[in-house]
């Protein structure tokens, strides 16, 4: 793949949390609106007891528009009659005609631009809370009706992106990974998204009342007294836990005498589950919530209305797999690097993601879905949004790899820090089976690496214009051998033997 960089995309942050703090190395923190999981390049960031997050999807959320003066270094927020202007390293913002203080200034983060966000979240509206718990921020507008993500006890509810800055190219390597702006995308962190959010309810009419949680064998049962609003479920991870808020609904009596504190709990034995809390979650508005802590990577599967009394809830405790993207660089008009001999680089790619995904189908435990499965062009962008949308476990772009003549060996690249780890694990299987020289595990800010929000590398198999590794690579018991070391470095990643 030929090598060509577009800097980081515009990222605007939006909250300012007091004293909350996160170490470095701490848990990621994850992002909601609306209950829904937030695509973000970079993790919300704790700054002198700030949070600071990503803003894009937020902005698209709220149909706010965002501007970005390099030459001031300014960012323009504006939605309705609202308008902000900040400057970067200044604690100075303008609200329409007048200037108010921020508790601390826009900054850099990795190329991107983060703002304090309560700050600018009450200006645009909309409702937010921390949930020390889950290292969660939860936004909503005021006007949804619904509480958002996890937490054990009573919380809050809950990425970016935005105009292309220019950035310097790099030689030594050969695909067109390059891009400019954001993709979409709904998961962050682990989480996924589960049933949509409905209509806000008739203010003056009373929450409903959930009077009974059972869990019997696989299944568990949730009797409301006539709660018609689905249940939001989803996954968070770290530990794992399964989700499930009632909209405008509080415990009855019999369950709230359950609690101890805040948060009752719930004896299981089921080979998936440890144990089921359950509290009131919000007050505004009402959301009775509902948590299984798992043993390990399950779901919920929802049983059908039509096989449960009204005012039933039922899901299925069923172990999940995990969901494994493959992606063959490059395709169509885009035909990536030319090898040694005239042969394209996206032919490369095709045939050896191909292989990986045939031999993946083969692993109970794993689903996978190919980015383009024939001589398709796909953006950049489309690529992270494909893994992004679909909450994708892991993401692993296939590439060729072209400089000099002389130039041998295998890469493995990466760029979020959560993706390390995985880089070093398929980089240990995937040397050994190539046979070209070890050339690292290296950091860049390729867009699809950068852009998906799970684990995401781009793996350089070899040097298409050395006519060594380019006789092997279009071999295709080379192919195979090298499908075979990512599917087990996949594995091993997801510790399934």
């Amino acid at each position: 793949m030929k090598r060509l960089w577009v800097g980081a995309g515009l990222l605007l942050g939006m909250l300012a949390l007091p004293q909350v703090a996160m170490a470095a190395g701490g848990a990621t923190t994850q992002l909601f609106l609306n209950g829904k999981p937030l695509a973000a390049e970079v993790p919300p960031r704790i700054i002198s007891g700030n949070t600071l997050v990503p803003v894009r999807i937020i902005a698209e959320n709220l149909g706010a528009k965002v501007g970005w003066d390099d030459r001031t270094k300014q960012v323009t927020v504006t939605s309705g009659a609202t308008k902000l202007v900040l400057t970067i390293d200044k604690p100075e913002v303008a609200v329409g005609d007048k200037t108010e203080q921020l508790e601390v200034a826009p900054t850099i983060v990795e190329g991107n631009t983060m703002l304090p966000v309560r700050f600018v979240a009450e200006k645009l509206g909309l409702k937010v809370t921390w949930d020390e718990l889950t290292r969660s921020v939860f936004l909503y507008k005021k006007s949804s009706g619904t509480a958002a993500a996890d937490s054990g006890a009573n919380g809050g509810t809950s990425g970016a992106g935005g105009s292309a800055a220019a950035g310097a190219g790099a030689a030594g390597s050969t695909g067109a990974n390059a891009g400019a702006g954001t993709a979409g995308g709904t998961a962050a962190g682990g989480a996924s998204a589960g049933v949509a959010h409905a209509a806000e309810p008739d203010p003056d009419s009373k929450p409903g009342i959930v009077q009974a949680i059972d869990f019997t064998g696989d299944r568990l049962t949730i009797k409301t007294n006539g709660v018609t609003t689905k249940p939001n479920l989803f996954h968070l991870s770290g530990p794992e836990r399964l989700v499930l808020d009632v909209p405008y609904a509080v415990l009855d009596e019999a369950l709230k005498a359950k609690l101890n504190g805040t948060v009752g709990e719930i004896a299981v034995q089921h080979p998936l589950a440890q144990k089921i809390r359950f509290s009131n979650y919000s007050s505004d508005p009402p959301t009775a919530r509902i948590i299984i802590d798992l043993k390990g990577r399950a779901e919920l599967v929802p049983v059908e209305a039509k096989q449960l009394q009204p005012g039933q809830f039922a899901y299925d405790l069923k172990l999940a797999k995990y969901l494994v993207v493959i992606d063959a660089g490059h395709g169509g008009k885009d035909s990536g690097a030319i090898s040694v001999t005239g042969k394209m680089e996206k032919t490369f790619n095709l045939a050896m993601a191909t292989k990986v995904s045939e031999l993946l189908r083969k692993e109970p435990l794993i689903e996978v879905q190919m980015t383009r499965s024939d001589d398709t062009f796909v953006e950049l962008d489309d690529r992270v949004a494909f893994a992004n949308t679909r909450n994708a476990d892991l993401f692993l772009s296939i590439h060729g790899n072209k400089y000099t003549a002389s130039s041998t060996g295998t890469e493995t690249y990466y760029y979020r820090d959560e993706s390390l780890d995985f880089a070093k694990t398929i980089h240990k299987h995937l040397v050994p089976a190539t046979g070209f020289a070890d050339r690292g595990v290296r950091q860049e800010p390729f867009r699809v690496v950068k852009g998906t929000t799970m684990p995401g590398i781009l793996v350089e198999v070899g040097y298409l214009s050395n006519k060594n590794d380019e006789k092997k690579m279009f071999d295709e018991a080379f192919q195979n051998q090298v499908a075979a070391s990512l599917v087990a470095g996949i594995k091993d990643y997801l510790n399934i033997q």
